[in-house]
Order: structure tokens, then sequence, then C-alpha cells
């Protein structure tokens, strides 16, 4: 198992959208680092995006599902939204079974979501 990182990048051509970088295993046993999503999602605002990359996340469980899908009802309240971008295809099986891909915007890669949410 590898460790789940996650970092913030600033993107200045599109102010409205924050991107996450995930990288390793999301499965739930660094609870710690997740504050940090946590706490972004808390502090969006209407009209904002959470764009999530996964293009270096090795596997995903249901607890990783679970937060998406929270995160993702939180920023709705707050009409923002959550997108994903650079899904496996390990990953969009899951999302597929789990009948997730129904609600959460997955984009190929990040210059395809970036090109969509300018």
């Amino acid at each position: 198992m590898q460790a789940l990182k996650i970092h913030f990048s600033d993107n200045f051509h599109l102010p409205h959208v924050k991107i996450a970088h995930f990288e390793g295993d999301f499965d739930g046993s660094e609870k710690a680092i997740l504050e940090t999503i946590r706490e972004t999602v808390k502090n969006m605002n209407e009209n904002e995006t959470l764009l999530i990359d996964f293009s270096q996340i090795n596997f995903l469980n249901s607890f990783a599902v679970g937060q998406l899908v929270e995160w993702h009802k939180e920023l709705e309240i707050k009409k923002a939204r959550l997108a994903i971008a650079g899904t496996n295809e390990h990953i969009q099986d899951i999302f597929m079974v789990l009948g997730v891909d129904h609600i959460l915007k997955n984009y190929e890669n990040l210059e395809e979501a970036k090109k969509e949410l300018a």
C-alpha cells in the first residue's frame, strides 16, 4: 500500500476551480490528510468547482467512494460542484458498478477538465 498524499495547485486561468492532486491509495488509512479536503469543501463558495486529479491514484475502496459522495452532496448544497479527472479503468469500473458515475462528473484528464470548466 502506498500512503495517500494530497497537494493543491493554483490555476490562475480558472480562479473558480480548486485543483487537488491525489497520489497513492485512497483507502481511508490516511484520514488526517483528508482534513485538507474537508476544509476546502467547507470553504468553497457558490459556482466554484473542486477538481480532484486522480491520475496518480492506484487504488480506492468504498470508504473513498463514500467520501466523494459526501463531498459532492455538501458542495451541491452550496451550489458548487465536485469533478474528477484522470481516473484509471479500474476506478471507472468501480464508479460504474456503484452508480456514482451518474453523479460525479469525470473527465478523462486535467486538460479536458480545464477546457470544459473555462
